[in-house]
């Protein structure tokens, strides 16, 4: 009964021993792992959430290029600098800038100016009045010919940027051709850039599912542009693709969090709580011409990070499972090439008990320490047993 007793603790010992070393070995190695991954694929966002401002940034440097090509080219065509000048007959101009904007996506109205910014002629397709160009233009006598400028005019009401020329005639200036851009279509590059649509507008059927459900924008990310004072320009958070939202849905806190940390020159990579969720956020300061706007990028982490997290339950339960099985193999391992301890151990305890006929048979064919073991403690047995045997003949005689 005590060999057994012996036996089972010694061996219970060494199992859980094994157990342990295993387990623990396996699961700090899938602990290194995981913080690996998640630190790579936090890396890799926001890489990409930072090239795609600047991307946003790119491509409105494009649509800028390509407005003063078009703008300067207009200022050039004879009659419309003739009309201003004389101040007369306006049809040609007219129909012009009737078609400039027709034909326009992003071009929302026109108007050719005289010397004091009045309109003498122009074309809109929004209801509302055209913005006063005096309190918009710069000076007249300011401007030089074949140079374009640029204002920012985003109001809720008439969310356009205004680009402007002098027309000539005669080597003289003596107007200009203005012409209003969608600040609506323009800032939608951010959401393009980030996402598949344009705008986010819940009415929208091909757009609604973007609002709810796992894959709401909340849980794959937002966009958000302030302009440099920190008003809210636009965020399909806020009203969807509306410029200068009436309701900002607290993503003004967002930008009183980053305003003091915002780098001059750089992207700002950080953490960032709205709404009871954390996001790995990337905001970077944009420029438009001379028109500056913090534009940020938002993925929300939990929802980036979940396919990882369920990687990692599975490899916790996979790394216990590896340990169960190893653990068993290197036991029944341990048990066969360890089996002669065992019984050396038995046999000792039965030589204590006063039994000196006891013989180990495991292990007398091996070769090894053990093997030599087994046959030493019989051969030393055998002696015992011997001078026993003699001393007992002795005592008889």
């Amino acid at each position: 009964m005590a060999e057994k007793s012996t036996k089972k603790t010694l061996e219970l010992k060494i199992l859980v021993v094994f157990i342990l070393v295993i387990f623990i070995a396996a699961t700090l190695s899938a602990v290194i792992v995981y913080n690996q991954s998640k630190t790579s694929i936090i890396n890799n966002i926001y890489d990409d959430i930072t090239t795609r401002i600047g991307n946003f940034g790119d491509a409105l440097h494009e649509y800028d290029e390509s407005v003063e090509r078009r703008l300067n080219t207009i200022s050039h065509v004879p009659f419309l600098g003739e009309e201003t000048a004389r101040e007369g007959d306006m049809a040609q101009s007219s129909r012009f800038v009737e078609e400039l904007v027709a034909e326009s996506e992003v071009i929302e109205g026109a108007a050719v100016l005289d010397e004091d910014g009045n309109i003498l002629t122009g074309y809109k397709k929004f209801t509302e009045q055209m913005p006063n160009f005096k309190m918009v233009i710069m000076p007249f006598e300011t401007l030089e010919a074949g140079e374009i400028f640029f204002e920012p005019y985003l109001t809720q009401d008439l969310p356009y940027v205004v680009y402007y020329t002098p027309l000539t005639y005669n080597g003289e200036k003596v107007g200009n051709i203005a012409i209003l851009a969608s600040g609506d279509y323009l800032l939608s590059y951010a959401n393009r850039e980030f996402t598949k649509h344009k705008f986010h507008e819940p009415v929208r059927k091909d757009c609604a599912n973007c609002h709810e459900g796992e894959n709401s924008i909340e849980n794959r990310g937002f966009t958000v542009v302030y302009d440099v004072d920190g008003n809210l320009l636009m965020s399909p958070m806020a009203n969807n693709s509306e410029i200068i939202p009436s309701q900002t849905n607290n993503l003004d806190q967002l930008y009183n969090k980053i305003s003091e940390k915002l780098p001059e020159n750089k992207a700002l990579e950080t953490e960032i709580t709205y709404n009871g969720n954390v996001y790995l956020a990337s905001f970077k300061t944009v420029y438009y011409r001379n028109f500056g706007m913090v534009v940020g990028f938002l993925k929300n982490k939990q929802y980036m990070l979940k396919s990882l997290h369920q990687a990692r339950t599975y490899a916790i339960g996979a790394t216990a499972l590896i340990a169960l099985i190893l653990t068993i193999i290197a036991y029944i391992g341990f048990r066969k090439l360890f089996s002669p301890v065992f019984d050396l151990s038995g046999a000792m305890q039965q030589v204590r008990d006063g039994n000196y006929e006891v013989r180990v048979q495991t292990g007398t064919e091996r070769k090894d320490q053990l093997g030599g073991l087994v046959q030493g403690f019989n051969e030393m047995l055998d002696r015992i047993y011997g001078y026993i045997q003699t001393e007992e003949d002795r005592q008889r005689v």
